[in-house]
């Protein structure tokens, strides 16, 4: 700091040049983070999830495991090599919606001993107010998975989490 002072800058105008270096370094930082994130796999963005392979109808199934409550898809554009988002429900009457999610599910509900309830398909919501999905009876866990994937899923199925 003195040898800085000594070319005769003032304390002010070196507080300005460290500052302006702070923020520079960070917002490249930021625009790295921004740039890089969407082209990591699911594994590496959500690196603090739990991950699982869990069984539907004899398949088995690559899944994350949520909360009823997380951002579950929203802000998500891509699974990568995942089949889809496992949630583990603690409200006696949840609803699943579509708020800010980018691209239209697909979910399958499945009663507390694993037994298929329902599979629904939500598509993107436009605008506000969005619609909630649930089923017509009260569900244990709900499968979210990309538009089509789970089609196979028919009458008769078990969710072996």
């Amino acid at each position: 700091m003195r040898a800085i002072l000594a070319t005769g800058l003032s304390r002010r105008a070196v507080a300005i040049a460290v500052t302006g270096g702070l923020t520079l370094l960070l917002a490249t930082i930021g625009l790295a983070v921004i740039w890089v994130g969407p082209r990591l796999g699911i594994r590496s963005q959500l690196w603090s999830a739990a991950f699982d392979t869990v069984a539907v109808a004899d398949r088995s199934l690559d899944v994350l495991l949520v909360r009823a409550d997380s951002g579950g898809f929203r802000r998500v554009t891509s699974i990568g090599e995942l089949d889809g988002m496992l949630f583990g429900v603690l409200d006696k009457a949840p609803t699943l919606g579509m708020d800010g999610v980018p691209m239209a599910l697909d979910v399958a509900f499945f009663d507390g001993d694993g037994r298929l309830i329902e599979v629904l398909s939500m598509p993107v919501c436009e605008q506000s107010p969005c619609p909630v999905f649930a089923p017509a009876q009260a569900f244990q866990y709900a499968l979210e998975a990309p538009a089509g994937t789970l089609e196979w899923i028919s009458p008769g199925a078990r969710l072996s989490p």
